[in-house]
Formats: C-alpha cells, sequence, structure tokens
C-alpha cells in the first residue's frame, strides 16, 4: 500500500461480522483502498468473539496506517440479546482507535447518513 492521501476506516459493527472499507482522501477525490469484514463463530464464547474483533481491526489499522476512523451508529428494533453483543463489539473497537490515537472519531448516523466530529 502507497499512502498518498487521508486514510478513513469505515466501520460496520457486529459481533459475527464487522464490515469496513478503506478509502483514501487526496485533492478532493476518494479511492478504494480494501474492503471487506472481520468474522467470528457464533459457537465462540462472546469474550474471545471481542477479542477476535480487536485482533482484526488492530491488523487494518495497521497495515494501512489508519488516519480516522468512521463507525456506524447502531440501530434496532426488537432484538435486545444482538443490540447489546454488537453494542459490546463497537465499544471495542472505538476503545481500541481512542487508545492508540487519543484524538477523537468520525462517527456516521445511519439515519441521516452524514458524517459529524466528535
Amino acid at each position: 500500500f502507497r499512502r498518498l492521501g487521508l486514510v478513513i476506516l469505515g466501520i460496520d459493527p457486529g459481533i459475527a461480522i464487522v464490515g469496513y472499507g478503506i478509502i483514501e482522501y487526496k485533492n478532493n477525490k476518494f479511492r478504494v483502498i480494501d474492503y471487506g469484514a472481520v468474522t467470528t463463530n457464533a459457537n465462540t464464547p462472546t469474550d474471545q468473539r471481542l477479542a477476535l474483533v480487536y485482533k482484526g481491526i488492530d491488523i487494518l489499522i495497521k497495515k494501512y496506517d489508519i488516519d480516522e476512523v468512521a463507525i456506524e451508529e447502531l440501530f434496532f428494533n426488537k432484538n435486545v440479546k444482538t443490540a447489546i453483543t454488537v453494542a459490546q463489539a463497537r465499544g471495542v473497537i472505538m476503545l481500541f482507535y481512542w487508545l492508540l490515537n487519543n484524538n477523537g472519531f468520525l462517527f456516521m448516523n445511519i439515519h441521516h447518513c452524514k458524517l459529524n466530529k466528535g
């Protein structure tokens, strides 16, 4: 990977599947660098799944020298158990990046699809 501009990691948090996309922004243009998913097995205990999510995000951030992270906000209608584990995974990702950089996040609000510094 040859870095030319600002590198942003976008994350769709989950416990079974953490979707990600990595883009580069330079000269008012975006370029797709990579995309995919960090996955965990449903039969694995939750604490181990959270550790796998942590390790997967760690690999991405270090491999691509990420400048900013955009993490999609959570939205759930009914399944509270799923909401709790997905929220835990989101928290692991947020804590990891904060500990690494201590400079905040970009958050994507799924309802309005706009970026908010926060």
